[in-house]
């Protein structure tokens, strides 16, 4: 019995020192074949790995791009709102220096409006307005812009209104020269945007350059409001007249706000 004891012992302890050698040599064999496979599969991964990296670059580089277009797209439209901003608030210092001069009386009623259609060809010239007869806009009502005299209203709907500008074929306005306080009718020339002084005899002293300002006779529109400037004075080879062009001082095509006036009663009584 006793030897079977020290038999099983002895037998326990090679087991143990057994396991214990051959764990030792597994894990130095594990380590030396991990110096071995571990550049194997460094050199194996590596194509994955630069596929990778060029991936992450290629995302990063479209994310970029659409970011960029993206800032692109909104610097072009904030600078198309600092564009029109800067236009509005230059009309509008126009309008004020317009409202302040001594050509405007402090005898009239004026209204802002804003203009929500142009129709511009060779039968009519008109723009269409945002105020009518609810705003008290009457037919016959002048109407200036921020330059001068554009036209005057020839038919008031509740909520809008129809002007008929002074390029018009159909349009006329009575006129004097600042310079000489010659008097006469300018006539609109349809779609060439020019206005004609008309009747004028040759010896009638106009040059070129001269501004003209409506004179208020026939009470349509308000004296001393700016109307254009003489392009050009030429004889007409047939009569004794003057050919007379002249260039509107109102933006026909371009204001988008002008002002509605209403003549005081006192001075139109």
């Amino acid at each position: 019995m006793g030897l079977r004891l020290i038999i099983l012992l002895v037998l326990s302890v090679a087991l143990m020192v057994w396991n214990y050698r051959h764990s030792v040599l597994a894990q130095q064999w594990r380590g030396n074949l991990s110096l071995v496979t571990t550049p194997i599969m460094s050199i194996a991964n590596a194509p994955f790995a630069l596929f990778d990296q060029i991936a992450n670059r290629l995302r990063t580089q479209s994310s970029l791009l659409n970011e960029n277009t993206t800032l692109r797209a909104q610097v072009l439209l904030l600078g198309g709102q600092l564009q029109k901003l800067q236009a509005i608030q230059t009309e509008n210092r126009a309008l004020r220096v317009l409202l302040q001069s001594s050509a405007v009386t402090h005898h009239l009623r004026l209204m802002l409006a804003q203009v929500m259609a142009i129709q511009a060809s060779p039968y009519a010239q008109e723009i269409i307005l945002n105020k009518g007869s609810h705003d008290s806009v009457f037919v016959g009502q002048a109407v200036l812009d921020a330059h001068g005299i554009m036209g005057q209203v020839v038919e008031a709907a509740p909520y809008t209104s129809r002007v008929l500008l002074l390029t018009d074929s159909r349009s006329g306005i009575p006129i004097r020269d600042e310079r000489t306080g010659l008097r006469g009718i300018l006539l609109g020339q349809g779609n060439s945007g020019l206005l004609r002084w008309v009747n004028m005899p040759i010896t009638s002293d106009v040059r070129a350059g001269d501004i003209l300002v409506s004179s208020g006779l026939g009470g349509d529109y308000p004296v001393g409001y700016p109307v254009g400037v003489v392009a050009s004075v030429n004889p007409h080879t047939t009569d004794q007249f003057l050919g007379i062009e002249v260039v509107p001082r109102a933006q026909m095509n371009s204001s988008e706000q002008v002002l509605l006036v209403w003549p005081d009663k006192k001075t139109s009584s």
